[in-house]
């Protein structure tokens, strides 16, 4: 009618493309601040792990990781459950570089989601070159992060016949972070570390944690093959969350920049805040170590983070103690087990979700070619909803054209 203006349809962004806007920001304020991304990787490197080992049948709070390993006392935690959660953490805190070797990423991935105890079947393991081919296929046909590490997530899946679906969260975690530090031309970050892998402190790209975003508010099966959609969702939720926490966390790393400010005459305070900043997770011990200073020095000056609030004793007892951040250390003292339930008939996961290993002498390659080349189809119809999207935006912005779009706001 004339008078009346014409109601534009409205246009929804691709879940995929609303999960990597989510991350983006986390990445961006990550990247603006080193001992921001350090503690909070950190943090989400234990969440990641106890609901990790949690989707393996084994119930472990984020505190048991630490407190099963380092305790001078009986802790009731399953102590192989603890010892594949302490291999997560020291790999996500250092990722390997799957660019620069695939190879020898893929297998240090394998070795760490490998369960304790159990002698893997050397004669079953994939091929190098099908590792190569996951890799070079994820990182180099995939337009976003998180397209790169599903497709390599789903890639391995089903070439492993979801024999070890730890491994398939690991490489996520890494294609993620290897696609971030590439898209941003950043160096090569350290994949070794001296001492505990506990207390490691991160330096990776990743954002997203897979095994946590589903197990936010109640538990959703891992399946990268024929649950994409519902991961997706999952992690844009989570992201979002997270990207709140962000500010918690940031409030904490302030509290010790006002406190080194305040720091007068020869107080070694100044370089401890800095160290603290570098090192989430701290014993009196790397304080002496670092700093070269008295064990009474090192005491008197964690004491005083503590009385500001800026440091928390988060193992509560007098000997061994270990300190962090009051954010860290309430995720560590007061992390919810995260367990397996038994499927119902109701479940997200049916049996084809996760067949079971064959010898891979009785595989049919050529089914097992067409089905993965169905899969990478399914997953790039996801990346042909962002490229049209982008293709419009473009036009409409090379014609001058004034309007509300997704990507403006």
């Amino acid at each position: 009618m004339e008078g009346m203006s014409e109601t534009r349809p409205v246009r929804r962004i691709p879940p995929i493309l609303e999960a990597e806007i989510a991350a983006s920001r986390i990445e961006g304020i990550l990247a603006a601040d080193d001992g921001l991304a350090r503690h909070w990787r950190t943090e989400m490197a234990f969440i990641e792990a106890a609901a990790s080992v949690g989707m393996e049948d084994i119930r472990l709070a984020e505190a048991s990781i630490i407190m099963r390993l380092t305790a001078n006392r009986q802790v009731e935690v399953d102590a192989r459950g603890a010892e594949q959660a302490r291999r997560l953490v020291g790999l996500m805190a250092r990722p390997p570089q799957l660019a620069r070797d695939a190879v020898a990423g893929l297998r240090r991935i394998e070795r760490a989601a490998a369960p304790i105890g159990v002698i893997p079947d050397e004669g079953d393991r994939l091929e190098d070159l099908e590792l190569e081919e996951i890799v070079s296929a994820a990182l180099e046909k995939s337009a976003t992060p998180l397209l790169a590490a599903l497709n390599g997530a789903a890639d391995y899946a089903h070439r492993s016949r979801r024999s070890s679906p730890a491994a398939e969260r690991l490489i996520f975690m890494a294609l993620d972070s290897e696609a971030r530090r590439i898209t941003r031309g950043g160096p090569a970050l350290p994949e070794a570390g001296q001492g505990d892998p506990l207390l490691l402190a991160a330096e990776a790209s990743w954002v997203v944690a897979p095994a946590a975003s589903l197990s936010m508010g109640g538990f959703r099966i891992w399946s990268p093959i024929s649950g994409a959609g519902a991961l997706i969702e999952a992690m844009s939720a989570h992201l979002g969350r997270e990207l709140g926490h962000l500010g918690t966390l940031r409030h904490d790393l302030g509290k010790l920049d006002a406190a080194a400010a305040s720091a007068r005459g020869r107080s070694r305070l100044a370089d401890f805040v800095a160290l603290v900043k570098a090192q989430p997770i701290l014993t009196s011990a790397r304080v002496v170590q670092d700093l070269g200073v008295t064990r009474k020095t090192a005491l008197a000056l964690i004491e005083t983070l503590e009385g500001q609030g800026c440091l928390v004793n988060f193992t509560a007892r007098r000997a061994a103690r270990f300190w962090a951040t009051p954010s860290l250390a309430g995720r560590l003292r007061h992390g919810r087990a995260i367990g397996h339930t038994p499927m119902s008939a109701g479940s997200e996961c049916s049996p084809a979700d996760a067949p079971r290993p064959e010898p891979r002498g009785l595989r049919d390659k050529d089914a097992e070619a067409a089905r993965l080349a169905r899969i990478m189809a399914d997953l790039d119809v996801a990346l042909d909803g962002v490229d049209a999207l982008l293709d419009r935006s473009s036009s409409q912005r090379g014609h001058g054209h004034v309007g509300s779009d997704p990507l403006d706001e």
